[in-house]
């Protein structure tokens, strides 16, 4: 019985050790290939690698998203209200965001996470790849806002003009949900010489001054729901849209630029027109209703009721945009430090409706290698 189990156990040590070393070979040629897509192929001159591989980076983001929806109606039966014709617009500005977050990873490679810690409370997630040749970068928002301002101009019932209408501050019953995914891609050209992971990813070092063509590829999703029943107001306002959804998908080539004034510095600028392939808007639109059981004296506006009625979409004309964004990154021993700061323009109008959307972000970062 005991030479049974112990050559079970002899065995077992066996199958272990070779498994160890099977798993210690697979991670070394992993590594060796993590190592090798960011300088394979490059200029020793002009590119390096951070002696340690692992990073860990504390984030600040700074970001302000800013949407003005603009509805023209003529039609009183399509506004529930009665209105024989209005001009509406509202804008939703929610304030400054600020979030901080970490990100860890191995040569560029990694996933972070971060929390709003002022302004507009929700989810942030964030995921990036970055090596001198290609990148892709990943976020994703999720938060609430109750705060947009609105106006009414033209206003007529009937034969009767009405005076104008303004609001700001608590302009929303419920808050409504926005949400935002934006996947960002490049392609190097001259990834010999140039790296764009140096000031944007710090997965590299940029050791002398060069430039490149560049080819990039961004898509963008925004969501904007105000269907909760107690904002009728607002819907009944915009046509009868309770929700919209913006999707945007730009192909562009431009140019890029990395300047080295010094030993660890790098500034970066990116120059790219792009062409809006894809620029639709999808928007929901809803029955407005009022029903009675449902009514209180202390709130009559339990009463109101939003049914979906159907979704219509809305693809809008090529445009040509500009992309633009700008980065400085600095090296001290195994800390670095950077910022980056980049901006996104969106123009659509359907019927009697204009979107203008502009967001735009700054984030700085403090990394250490190890």
């Amino acid at each position: 019985m005991r030479l049974k189990v112990s050559v079970i156990i002899l065995l077992s040590l066996l199958v272990t050790g070779s498994q160890a070393k099977t798993k210690r070979s697979f991670k070394e040629k992993l590594i060796a290939f993590l190592d090798s897509s960011n300088v394979s192929g490059t200029d020793p001159r002009y590119i390096a690698l951070p002696e340690r591989p692992w990073r860990v980076v504390l984030g600040n983001n700074t970001e302000q998203l800013n949407l003005t929806m603009e509805s023209h109606s003529e039609q009183p039966s399509a506004n529930s209200l009665g209105f024989n014709s209005f001009d509406f617009s509202m804008t939703v500005k929610p304030p400054l965001g600020n979030s901080i977050g970490l990100w860890a990873g191995y040569r560029g490679w990694g996933l972070g996470y971060s929390v709003s810690l002022t302004g507009n409370k929700g989810i942030n997630l964030s995921f990036n790849i970055s090596t001198p040749t290609n990148g892709v970068n990943v976020s994703a928002h999720r938060f609430e806002f109750s705060n947009p301002s609105f106006a009414l101009h033209n206003l007529k019932f009937g034969e009767v003009d009405l005076d104008d209408i303004e609001s700001s501050g608590e302009a929303l019953s419920e808050p409504m949900k926005i949400e935002s995914l934006v996947l960002d891609a490049y392609w190097v050209f001259n990834n010999k010489r140039f790296s764009l992971a140096a000031p944007y990813g710090q997965s590299t070092l940029q050791l002398r001054s060069v430039g490149s063509l560049i080819a990039g590829l961004m898509f963008y999703y925004q969501k904007f729901d105000f269907s909760q029943n107690k904002n009728f107001v607002i819907a009944a306002f915009s046509n009868n849209v309770g929700s919209l959804k913006v999707y945007q998908g730009s192909l562009g080539v431009g140019y890029t630029y990395n300047w080295v004034p010094a030993r660890n510095w790098t500034f970066n600028v990116v120059f790219m027109p792009v062409v809006s392939l894809l620029n639709k808007v999808k928007y929901s639109n809803y029955e407005i209703e009022f029903d009675e059981e449902k009514a209180s004296d202390e709130d009559p506006f339990e009463g109101m009721v939003m049914t979906h009625i159907g979704d219509v979409s809305h693809h809008g004309k090529m445009r040509i945009n500009l992309d633009t964004r700008a980065a400085i990154s600095y090296w001290w021993k195994r800390f670095s430090f950077g910022v980056v700061g980049q901006g996104h323009r969106f123009i659509t109008s359907f019927e009697n409706t204009e979107v203008k959307l502009f967001d735009w972000e700054i984030k700085a970062s403090l990394g250490y290698n190890f």
